[in-house]
């Protein structure tokens, strides 16, 4: 089971003057995307090779590096984008 909430973080970033906290994923120790993803690959008989993830953050880090295509969103980190290997889309462009 997967939970995940969004939750206040401000006493993380308190007396740094700048630092923003935007968001907390809480996980189950050995629980990731990538392995969820392998969990439902295996489950659903679909072999790795035709496993195809993309991902914006460095939460998706586990998952982009199961899936057999992996590619990174245009919008991510400039590490992220950095990746050896990993595809990158063109960047989300937002309606005004």
């Amino acid at each position: 089971m997967f939970w995940r909430e969004q939750v206040s973080c401000d006493r993380f970033t308190d007396g740094i003057p700048g630092a923003r906290f935007i968001d907390c994923d809480v996980l189950k120790e050995g629980c990731s995307k990538g392995h969820a993803l392998e969990r439902w690959a295996i489950t659903a008989a679909i072999a790795r090779e035709q496993v195809m993830a993309i991902g914006d953050n460095y939460n998706d880090i586990e998952m982009l590096a199961f899936a057999g295509l992996p590619f990174i969103m245009g919008n991510a980190s400039e590490e992220l984008r950095r990746r050896i290997g990993w595809a990158v889309t063109l960047p989300t462009i937002r309606a005004a």
